[in-house]
């Protein structure tokens, strides 16, 4: 059994303790089909005045459980993986999305932000399943964002194939740059990137921390050298959004932004 296995077994454990299912495969396909899984939204905010004026977030899931309690993300998010249920849950996503997307008015839409499970990177029909539900809801695919990792050992080859299409259907690419305290272009570059998102120790520490504000600052200048915007990430304080601000840094999310709410509300802001 590899290492990625062996841990991959050990979060899955992780969750199930935690979470005190007996048969963890049966309650997520049981979630499924019931529609268990529940979008929220989080707004990302522009920065500068320059720019579209389309409303951004970023969608994520929770599970409903009983006495309406909603579990997090990662107290399941290990099970689908572990068992190859993430592009299931990728394929719910989207459709729950387009669907909600296809009620409003054009101009209520706004651009979603969205992650993708580990296991979808490599699945061929995905982006043809976008396609199709794009043109079911008769919506753009500029409305879509969808999040690559920041390192290319996190994703398989495939994942530059996704990316292509994607962006032949219109849909906007963002690559992540999350816990490192250093940013690779690279696979910006490559993926031909519209957004770059920055966070973990870099944007935590950016008011006390001098390099970190020096490498967002390196980021937010790179970035506009080849026209790909800049999203900066957990953000929890006044301190912290005004130096993004003189950085020149496009958008901003986080706690001390707004939270998480049910999608409804986080998408008009």
């Amino acid at each position: 059994m590899s290492d990625s296995d062996t841990e991959q077994r050990y979060l899955v454990s992780l969750a199930g303790t935690i979470s005190g299912w007996d048969k963890p495969q049966e309650k997520l396909r049981k979630a499924f089909a019931e529609e268990e899984f529940i979008l929220y939204g989080q707004s990302i905010v522009r920065l500068l005045p320059a720019g579209d004026k389309k409303p951004h977030f970023e969608v994520f899931v929770r599970l409903q459980e009983e006495e309406q309690h909603l579990a997090p993300p990662g107290t399941f998010l290990p099970m689908l993986d572990y068992y190859n249920l993430g592009p299931q849950l990728d394929r719910y996503v989207v459709h729950r999305l387009l669907n909600s997307f296809g009620k409003k008015r054009p101009g209520e839409w706004g651009i979603a932000h969205l992650n993708l499970c580990s296991g979808t990177f490599a699945d061929k029909e995905f982006c043809s399943f976008v396609s199709e539900e794009l043109g079911r809801e008769q919506v753009p695919g500029d409305c879509l964002c969808f999040e690559f990792p920041g390192k290319e050992a996190d994703f398989p080859a495939s994942a530059q194939a996704l990316a292509e299409n994607f962006k032949k259907i219109g849909c906007h690419i963002s690559v992540g740059a999350m816990d490192d305290d250093s940013i690779a272009f690279k696979p910006i570059k490559e993926l031909r990137a519209d957004f770059l998102k920055i966070g973990g120790g870099l944007i935590r520490n950016l008011a006390t921390n001098e390099a970190a504000a020096a490498e967002v600052r390196t980021a937010a200048r790179a970035c506009r050298s080849f026209d790909v915007q800049t999203i900066a990430q957990y953000v929890e304080s006044a301190p912290t959004l005004t130096l993004l601000r003189k950085l020149e840094i496009d958008f901003a999310q986080g706690y001390g932004i707004s939270k998480p709410a049910p999608l409804a509300s986080a998408a008009k802001r």
